[in-house]
């Protein structure tokens, strides 16, 4: 068993520092002064992270941690034995989510170096908070998987859960995993948030078809959110709901009940017994 507090002792530290996602000015004051006081900061990308400690004048040495991650504990026993104090930042948000760095945070506690968290903002939360989805409840699952029947397989299996669903995806795929989720679900609330904390910061909301009405912008990452199961409401109510869906996309009576009766395996002529539509 391993208890971090016992790690106290020991005078090197690892600090976890959370930087903005879009707007510069979302840092907290004391990941400032972590960084500042650190002997070292490893980056995602040094290049990018330049621009935001320029911003704070912030002098500390950074190396990329591409260089210290790759199953090389050889140079990780190096910068730990040079330096005390190491923070370790992301290009944009809370590192290690979806992010790299799990190596270096499991090389700290084989090695008994405080691991230090320095909280602040991730778009995950942040579009969650402005969702208007349910947030006590939620389920991140990274990336959506390329392979659309991976996809499929992910959604059926927490298509039941209450949980609000929180994916990442990329712009020039997002109208084709809006089509894959309208396949499966035809009421449930889809939230996409662009540019998060940014000038075009954008937040769409609506079913899966009505997104794919509109002129979604294939530019900035986007977090998807997908509503979880609300409360059964018994199977006629959902049934009805389906049908009125149908309605008023344009398909006919007729139309709808085939449909309806597809999406929940129940037979048309039950359906319009339920519906009280008239079987012409």
């Amino acid at each position: 068993m391993i208890v971090q507090n016992s790690f106290q002792n020991n005078n090197k530290n690892l600090y976890i520092v959370s930087t903005p996602i879009g707007n510069l000015s979302d840092i907290t004051f004391r990941a400032v002064e972590i960084l500042n006081s650190s002997d070292i900061i490893l980056a995602e990308d040094t290049r990018n992270s330049k621009i935001l400690l320029d911003k704070y004048n912030i002098k500390t040495k950074m190396s990329s941690y591409h260089d210290f991650n790759k199953d090389n504990t050889d140079n990780l026993d190096l910068i730990f034995s040079k330096f005390d104090n190491v923070a370790l930042i992301s290009d944009a948000g809370t590192p290690l989510i979806n992010d790299p760095g799990y190596e270096i945070v499991n090389y700290a506690y084989a090695n008994k170096i405080n691991v230090v968290s320095i909280p602040g903002v991730t778009s995950i939360i942040s579009a969650l908070t402005v969702s208007a989805l349910p947030t006590d409840q939620f389920i991140f699952l990274g990336f959506v998987n390329r392979n659309k029947n991976k996809f499929i397989e992910t959604l059926t299996k927490y298509e039941k859960l209450e949980s609000t669903l929180i994916f990442l995806e990329s712009p020039l795929r997002i109208k084709e995993t809006l089509l894959v989720i309208d396949s499966l679900f035809k009421t449930k609330e889809i939230v996409l948030a662009r540019e998060l904390t940014k000038k075009f910061e954008t937040i769409y909301k609506g079913t899966a078809s009505e997104l794919l009405e509109l002129n979604i912008l294939e530019k900035g990452e986007y977090v998807l959110l997908i509503s979880g199961s609300k409360e059964d409401k018994g199977l006629e109510a959902n049934v009805e709901e389906l049908y009125k869906y149908y309605l008023v996309k344009g398909f006919s009576s007729k139309e709808a009940i085939k449909n309806v009766s597809k999406d929940t395996l129940i037979s048309k002529n039950i359906l319009y017994n339920q519906l009280k539509v008239k079987n012409n």
